[in-house]
């Protein structure tokens, strides 16, 4: 969409495809992250046979790095830098986190090891990538709403169908990964991340096409 310069931000309006394709990151954002709080705990337990101490001391790690990365990446990506300027303030930082969020994904489940310390290793280390790249890309996408949607009528509506997609995402996100998987069949886990991705980033790249193509 091209804007107006002489517009006041507060008067500029955005299509309902452009509000909608906003909300589908809300969608994206509580589908991947409600299938994992679903899953997680329980394929490493009962399909990889993790000690669940162990499990307990990775998320606890996962928990004080996720507490230090999102401050870390809402300064980065607050800074200005020449690509930001050529491409825009959150799109650099949104389509390629979006990607990366998906492939580090895959990884949390498609585990190489099956020693207790290497499984251990392995979900500390590809949980806090994952983290690190999800942060960065939800930092982008709450950073972009009051950046692009500037009055509070457009707000309203954009909020509005942020919470539908988003609701319906945490429904999907416990519905249909029971009905890809095989509870104590290991491959099925994995073939179940392979297909969410594929949509996610389909999801979280087409939300950042449409959402940060006019942002700066």
């Amino acid at each position: 969409m091209n804007v107006n310069p002489n517009k006041l931000d507060d008067d500029v309006k955005y299509s309902s495809a452009t509000h909608w394709s906003y909300g589908l990151g809300g969608f994206f954002t509580n589908f991947i992250n409600v299938a994992m709080g679903v899953r997680l705990i329980f394929f490493y337990e009962n399909i990889l046979l993790l000690e669940i101490v162990l499990i307990g001391i990775a998320l606890i790690i996962l928990g004080f790095w996720n507490m230090i990365n999102d401050p870390l990446m809402g300064y980065f990506s607050d800074k200005t830098y020449r690509f930001t300027e050529r491409w825009g303030r959150r799109f650099p930082w949104f389509v390629p986190s979006a990607i990366l969020c998906c492939i580090t994904y895959i990884f949390v489940f498609a585990v190489p090891f099956r020693d207790q310390l290497g499984m251990f290793l392995w979900l500390v280390i590809i949980s806090c990538i994952y983290e690190l790249f999800y942060t960065t890309w939800n930092t982008n996408y709450v950073a972009l709403f009051p950046e692009k949607f500037r009055s509070e009528r457009e707000r309203t509506k954009v909020g509005g169908r942020l919470t539908i997609l988003s609701q319906l995402g945490v429904a999907l996100g416990i519905l249909i990964p029971p009905l890809l998987i095989i509870s104590d069949k290991l491959e099925t886990e994995v073939f179940k991340r392979m297909v969410r991705d594929r949509y996610s980033l389909f999801n979280g790249y087409f939300t950042g096409i449409r959402c940060t193509h006019c942002v700066s």
